[in-house]
């Protein structure tokens, strides 16, 4: 018996970058401007992986709280949790300066939706992100989204 092993290989996951509307700003219905921070600098100029990640936290959290805010519901009708983040990296990232983040829906679930995000500075795109939130109840277990929140999420889709 003769077995196969194949070393080196990594799978990955498709790349973002691979559609092509999400390295446009004008494709992302919620933006906003981030200074950047120095503490994020790692190498002369640059700004580090990890820093990256923070600003789409910060993206994230922002994002959030605008889909609140045009709702008109409590924020505990939003209450969710992360399951999944991936962000890709696909260029430098200098400081100093401001970053834009456009923001929006990519997906819509029975309990769940992503978020897409893309990070641009200068008007390059340099990173993308994407995160599944979950809707939880106050036991922490997955329930479906109020209609009212289902609509508002419909409304900030991604254009693609």
């Amino acid at each position: 018996m003769t077995s196969s092993v194949t070393f080196g290989l990594v799978p990955s996951y498709p790349s973002l970058a691979q559609n092509q509307a999400r390295l446009e700003i004008a494709n992302y219905p919620i933006q906003f401007q981030l200074p950047l921070r120095w503490s994020d600098v790692v190498n002369g100029r640059r700004i580090g992986f990890v820093g990256i990640a923070r600003y789409f936290e910060d993206a994230r959290m922002n994002f959030i709280a605008e889909l609140i805010r045009r709702s008109g519901l409590e924020a505990r009708a939003w209450n969710s949790v992360i399951r999944q983040c991936t962000i890709e990296a696909l260029g430098d990232m200098t400081y100093p300066g401001a970053i834009v983040v456009g923001c929006g829906v990519s997906h819509i679930g029975n309990t769940s939706y992503r978020g897409g995000y893309g990070i641009f500075q200068a008007g390059t795109c340099v990173a993308l992100s994407d995160a599944t939130l979950v809707w939880i109840d106050d036991d922490y277990r997955p329930t479906p989204p109020l209609d009212a929140v289902r609509a508002t999420l419909s409304q900030a889709m991604v254009r693609v």
